[in-house]
């Protein structure tokens, strides 16, 4: 061999070496460069065969040169099995001269049996004339291409495949041989069918097809794709049977014939899928089967697959499929079907739920309750027709919307309570009051239930309301009915006992008084012989309206019987507070009453009974206000009298005291007292409070305990407190004048809602008129007033602070809302009530009370002054809880201006 041959022969091997090695790692991508390599070999190694032959010698035999070309692309075979597809190698006829071992399995012959077979025989009679001819597109030199095709290997069904052909080329050009490689689609086929089928049925879900909508199409979509015979899917109901849900395919009657029972365990295929939850595989050649192999011989059936349609929590059915073939369902098409049942059945499950939840939401939607649904804020997502017919707003008005009730601030309390309820297994069921958007109000009965996820977060609410309007309205008839006097509609006795014992648990708890006042209307029965009776029922209708505008809302006026009537006066700070009210029904009952064109006139008796002076038993303060209503008979009628002659006495004062405090004013008869504030642990005067005093001509000096509230009560106290401010204004300017070390003047002043704005001017004008600076100026304002105002208090209290006023918190006493008030107010120092201090220190209760106070003012740096000092003994407790002040007898009782003179100039001895 020459040189120049072996040199040809090495550089070939390395080609083929190199071949070797990008087959290695070949793809499909590469297929038209692998197949330029090949032919460049082959023509390479034909050139070398060409050359080695001697010029006129005769070819070897056929055998021979087969034999010889086994020989000579050994190498190349070697480097097509590293390629995962099908390879073969044909001349320009489709006669296979090299095939790879995927090859021989895809047609299903030994690849020793494969050289010299033709292609076109291994596929489809319909696809072969195809193959022929993309055999003569490349041998006229056309390049490679790309074909599906049917393959039908021997002995064995038929499957799609993708054949890829590339011409191989001798160093002139010629086509010399054919390289193709096939790859099986069937998985391939699978997968997409499967992906479409899925998305078709996802497709169909949102478009909100049912259950048994969707069923049929996917029957229907199995028959169409892989054609087989039938296809059919059946539903497993709760009692355990299974009913066909959809089929397609032949027109068969399904029923036993598809499922027959197992002779030895009792059971149908389909039985033992869904009990098994495993696929079944059913074949006329297998023993185990025989029962059912007779059963579908009519319709020609050799082979069935029977799936079960289930999840972890749920079988939902099976899925039935029929073929005509014995080995129709060969593993790789079982284990297709298996995924391609457990991916279907989530959406079948899926369109099973969309249905449950389309029937609960069909009956949710048609109830006649009302129906809505909010997210954990309370905002409203859903609502059914009911609630818009209760409330009269639309479904686009309310989504997004928070319930009235929710919005009153009730939302948090309301889910907590729900939530409580829930967790204890009940619903949360309560009434309350809404209003219809035409502004009318009903009344419902709600109930709220919690909706959780899987971890028990609350996501959604439920709330049913039941419109209970007329039924209120029936339970109220029938309530009134049975507490009520049909003729007033006053509360008859049955109520009036039940609000009296009310009132008295409630005094008892606050450490009131209740009075009890029994009313009978004089000469009533002559009256209603005269007018009849017709008009006697009138007279006592006006007399009911008239009674009740005498009293509170708190109060209760009730009619026992004919024409007496009781009132129930509820929280009086004092016995003669009944006395008043009594004398102004006395003055409305005696009013002319207007009836049938004439006016009648007459009047009443009332006994009055007080709680718990008088007697604390309910009963027995009745039966002392009937006998003080008939000893104001005795005494001729239209007046009342206390049970107690003590109070009695004292409503005689009052009376008196009414009469003459008008007066007073124009004699002037009010004078002014002062009582020093001293420093509790310097003993130096911090400062005189001025107490007005009234000098009446018969009782003496009157205290303004007895004649203030009075005055309040005929709103007559305006002009006294401007008298007091002016005349402490003008003596504080005498002494200043003098000389005399006064501290500040306090004036104590009692101001209602309506006064706030007068009362600032009043304070300016006064203090333009007297000269005294608003430094030297205390206004002292008590506790109770600013709780019971706090708006128009807190406004006050800014406006004196910005003329430089001394504000005061008076009658001071520690409680729940005090530090947010004291946050708010501008106060610049406190003073402890009187009623505290009195019980010092022996009464523990007192004692809290009091260290409470002081550590209050102590946070609020506030310093406090104690009222009320009378003995040694309180002056050191309250020096030892750090009391700035104090006033008291201890240290002076209230004195006229000439004789706080003296104490001024001579001043009094330090042991304070």
């Amino acid at each position: 061999m020459s040189q120049a041959l072996k040199r040809k022969i090495q550089v070939l091997q390395r080609q083929l070496s190199q071949l070797e090695q990008q087959l290695g790692g070949f793809s499909l991508s590469d297929t038209q460069r692998v197949a330029d390599m090949v032919a460049e070999v082959t023509a390479a190694l034909q050139r070398v065969g060409a050359k080695r032959q001697p010029t006129g010698r005769k070819a070897k035999d056929p055998s021979r040169s087969q034999q010889g070309a086994g020989s000579a692309t050994g190498f190349s075979r070697n480097g097509l099995e590293l390629v995962p597809d099908g390879q073969f190698v044909t001349d320009r006829e489709g006669c296979i001269q090299l095939a790879n071992s995927t090859a021989a399995r895809l047609v299903h012959v030994p690849q020793g049996r494969l050289v010299g077979a033709s292609l076109p025989h291994f596929v489809a009679k319909k696809d072969q004339q195809a193959l022929l001819d993309n055999l003569l597109e490349l041998d006229r030199g056309e390049g490679g291409r790309e074909w599906e095709m049917v393959l039908h290997p021997t002995g064995k069904r038929s499957f799609p495949a993708l054949f890829t052909a590339s011409a191989l080329r001798d160093p002139d050009g010629q086509v010399v041989a054919i390289h193709w490689l096939v790859r099986d689609l069937t998985d391939q086929k699978r997968a997409g069918a499967a992906d479409e089928l899925l998305q078709h049925l996802g497709e169909k879900l949102l478009e909100g097809l049912t259950l048994h909508q969707i069923l049929p199409l996917m029957c229907d979509r199995l028959v169409e794709v892989f054609g087989y015979p039938l296809v059919w899917i059946g539903i497993k109901e709760t009692d355990g049977a299974v009913t066909v849900g959809a089929r397609a395919g032949i027109q068969a009657v399904l029923g036993d014939g598809v499922q027959p029972a197992l002779g030895s365990e009792g059971r149908s295929p389909v039985d033992q899928a869904i009990a098994t939850k495993t696929t079944q595989l059913l074949r006329v050649d297998d023993p185990r089967w025989s029962v059912w192999a007779e059963q579908v011989k009519p319709f020609g059936f050799q082979s069935s697959l029977v799936l079960p349609l289930y999840t972890r929590e749920k079988v939902l059915g099976v899925l039935v499929v029929c073929a005509v073939r014995v080995d129709a369902f060969d593993s790789g098409v079982m284990g297709w079907f298996e995924k391609l049942v457990s991916q279907a059945t989530l959406s079948l499950l899926m369109a099973q739920d969309q249905d449950n939840l389309r029937l609960r939401g069909a009956a949710i939607a048609s109830a006649e309750q009302a129906v809505f649904i909010t997210d954990p804020e309370g905002r409203i997502e859903w609502v059914n027709d009911a609630y818009t017919r209760l409330t009269g707003f639309s479904a686009a008005e309310t989504i997004g919307q928070v319930p009235q009730f929710l919005k009153s601030g009730r939302i948090r309390t309301a889910m907590k309570q729900a939530r409580r309820s829930q967790s204890r297994g009940q619903f949360w069921c309560h009434e309350l009051v809404e209003q219809r958007k035409d502004g009318s109000s009903y009344v419902i009965e709600q109930i709220l239930t919690p909706l959780r996820n899987d971890e028990g977060q609350v996501t959604h609410f439920v709330a049913i309301h039941q419109d209970i309007t007329i039924r209120k309205e029936t339970e109220a008839r029938i309530f009134h009915l049975a507490h009520h006097d049909p003729l007033t509609g006053l509360p008859n006795r049955v109520m009036f006992n039940d609000r009296l014992a009310q009132a008295l648990a409630q005094a008892r708890r606050r450490g009131t008084s209740v009075g009890i006042v029994f009313l009978d209307l004089d000469q009533f029965k002559p009256i209603n012989d005269s007018i009849g009776h017709e008009m006697g029922d009138e007279l006592l209708k006006t007399v009911a309206n008239r009674l009740t505008r005498c009293v509170r809302a708190t109060d209760t006026v009730a009619r026992l019987s004919g024409d007496e009537f009781t009132l129930i006066l509820q929280d009086l700070e004092r016995g003669q507070d009944a006395g008043h009210v009594a004398q102004k029904v006395l003055e409305a009952v005696a009013r002319p009453i207007p009836l049938a064109g004439r006016s009648v006139l007459t009047t009443a008796s009332l006994g009055i009974s007080l709680f718990p002076f008088d007697a604390k038993d309910p009963e027995v303060l009745i039966t002392q206000a009937d006998r003080g209503m008939y000893r104001a008979k005795e005494k001729g009628g239209n007046c009342y009298q206390f049970f107690s002659d003590e109070m009695n006495a004292q409503a005689f004062e009052r009376l008196m005291l009414e009469k003459t405090l008008r007066n007073a004013w124009d004699r002037e008869e009010f004078l002014l007292h002062f009582q020093p504030e001293v420093n509790m642990r310097s003993g130096q005067l911090i400062g005189l409070e001025a107490l007005v005093r009234w000098q009446h001509p018969e009782l003496g000096l009157v205290f303004p305990a007895q004649f203030m509230p009075m005055a309040e009560e005929i709103r007559f106290i305006a002009p006294i407190q401007e008298w007091v401010l002016r005349k402490a204004c003008h003596q504080g300017m005498a002494w200043k004048k003098e000389g005399l070390q006064i501290g500040s003047i306090a004036v104590n002043l009692s101001i209602g809602q309506a006064e706030t704005r007068k009362v600032v001017g009043m304070i300016e004008r006064v203090l333009k008129e007297t000269g005294l600076s608003p430094n030297d100026l205390k206004i002292e304002i008590s506790q109770l007033a600013v709780l019971n105002n706090q708006k128009s208090m807190i406004s006050l209290f800014q406006r004196l602070k910005s003329l430089g006023i001394h504000i005061v918190l008076d009658d001071f006493c520690t409680g729940d809302s005090l530090p947010l008030l004291l946050e708010r107010l501008p106060v610049h120092s406190l003073k402890l009530s009187s009623s505290l201090v009195f019980n010092l220190p022996m009464d523990q209760e007192s004692v809290a009370l009091v260290q409470a106070s002081l550590a209050l003012g102590r946070e609020f740096k506030l310093p406090v002054v104690a009222k009320g000092v009378e003995s040694a003994a309180q002056v050191t407790f309250l020096r030892e809880q750090g009391c700035y002040g104090m006033q008291g007898y201890l240290c002076s009782r209230p004195l006229p201006a000439e004789e706080i003179t003296t104490l001024l100039k001579g001043w009094w001895a330090s042991e304070f």
